[in-house]
């Protein structure tokens, strides 16, 4: 954000505090948004899967084609000779079979032993494959390494989405303690304004007698108790705003101040949550953390197949032609074929054999975490039902205490009005009025952060 739109952002935040201009008013939903956008831990899972995805390109450049080549010469001596060679080989996941192509060109003189190196004018190319029989034939550390790649972008998306559900819960959250904060305000300040508004009316009532002057008094006290919990309540809305703020960004990613917008009112939450049944099986089918579990068990799992394939003998069987491009002086020159067949084995072999048993662990205690991931999951889904129901009966409790209470208040300013009552009593009622109507706004508050909570149990932001 620059200097500038900085210093209006913030002129805006302090004219609308101060009442001279309409803020907007912000929406839940423009919080998620911005947290989806510019949250620095989102920000950070992203950039986990560029790295995933990159490891992923480097693990298939394995199979890239590798091209060789290579020149000498003989300058002195009794053999006098130049010799080039150029060679193209290309792995494939095929059985794990590789192939080749090349030429090679020579000039001058060999000694007899050394005459397979020569050629004719044109030189002579070749072609050939190799093929493992047991070793390397199911999988081989290419193919390995590309499908453990594979499955590390998985867990890097899976995370990248937990990372969102995670703190668009915790950004919602701080969001309703705000609104909550806010209505506080209000309502002390309204509490507030009912002492304030009597304290004249008090005043000329005792002067012609009509009370005791202590209820002057009184109502003073009761004004200062008043203005102390709004004090508390102004400090509580600023903290919230400050908690707010870092969830609460702008187009560049900047943090916005909270200020700045206005608070809605406390909705009540229609219906109630879903079945049991179906939350367990939407939680199953989308949580992020069973995804990544269920990945990282095949990546384990992948790892010790290769592990296990490497404990084989390796047997590699190899053809290959040569094609001589032009024939020499004598036309002695022709095609030739040739199989090689190469074993490889260790008696003991207790490198892989380590290497498995650790891969096999390792695929054990994922498959536990996997077990845990999916009870804690159901925890959770039961939690965020129990609370939603809760929190909705203590909605309907609250709301009809908050109408006796004020009701109540009511009739003991009526009664104080009459001559009948004392202010003591008023105060008393027009407490317990605030608080049973504080504990509606808070019934209201836990609503929602119930369905925010449900919402992240079933893995939607």
């Amino acid at each position: 954000m620059t200097h500038r739109a900085w210093l209006l952002r913030a002129s805006l935040a302090a004219l609308a505090h101060a009442g001279l201009v309409r803020a907007e008013v912000l929406t839940e939903a423009q919080v998620r948004a911005s947290v989806d956008r510019h949250f620095p831990a989102v920000l950070a899972a992203q950039a986990d899967l560029r790295a995933a995805e990159g490891e992923r390109l480097a693990s298939e450049g394995a199979f890239d084609p590798l091209l060789r080549s290579r020149a000498a010469a003989a300058l002195s001596g009794p053999y006098e000779n130049a010799r080039a060679d150029v060679l193209l080989e290309q792995p494939t996941s095929f059985y794990g079979a590789s192939g080749f192509a090349g030429w090679r060109v020579s000039d001058g003189a060999f000694p007899a032993y050394d005459g397979k190196l020569e050629t004719g004018p044109a030189g002579e190319a070749r072609v050939g494959v190799t093929v493992p029989l047991l070793r390397n034939r199911a999988t081989d550390r290419r193919r390995t390494s590309v499908a453990r790649a594979e499955r590390g972008t998985i867990v890097a998306e899976a995370n990248l989405e937990a990372a969102r559900i995670a703190t668009a819960r915790v950004a919602a959250s701080r969001y309703w303690d705000w609104v909550l904060a806010e209505e506080r305000v209000q309502l002390t300040r309204k509490l507030l304004a009912l002492a304030e508004a009597r304290r004249s009316a008090t005043e000329r009532r005792a002067i012609h007698g009509e009370i005791q002057g202590s209820e002057v008094l009184e109502n003073e006290r009761g004004v200062l108790q008043r203005r102390s919990v709004l004090a508390s309540a102004e400090r509580a809305v600023e903290q919230a705003r400050y908690e707010l703020s870092l969830y609460v960004r702008d187009a560049e990613g900047a943090v916005s101040d909270a200020a700045a917008f206005d608070a809605p009112e406390l909705p009540l939450v229609e219906g109630v949550p879903p079945l049991r049944s179906e939350a367990l099986r939407k939680a199953e089918a989308t949580r992020p953390e069973i995804v990544r579990m269920q990945a990282e068990l095949e990546r384990e799992s992948i790892e010790a197949h290769f592990a296990d394939n490497q404990t084989l003998l390796a047997a590699d069987i190899g053809s290959a032609v040569t094609l001589p491009i032009a024939g020499d002086s004598q036309g002695y020159r022709v095609p030739t074929a040739e199989v090689t067949l190469a074993l490889e084995l260790s008696p003991r072999n207790r490198a892989w054999q380590g290497r498995r048993a650790v891969a096999e662990a390792s695929v054990e205690r994922t498959r536990l975490n996997l077990a845990f991931t999916r009870d804690r999951i159901r925890v959770e889904v039961d939690d965020a039902i129990s609370a939603w129901r809760r929190a909705a009966e203590r909605g309907v409790a609250a709301a009809a205490e908050k109408r006796v209470a004020q009701e109540l208040a009511r009739l003991e300013r009526t009664r104080f009005e009459l001559g009948e009552g004392t202010l003591f009593f008023v105060n008393l009622r027009e407490q317990a009025a605030f608080e049973a109507e504080l504990r509606d706004r808070e019934a209201r508050a836990d609503l929602q952060k119930a369905v925010v909570q449900h919402r992240a149990a079933i893995g939607e932001r």
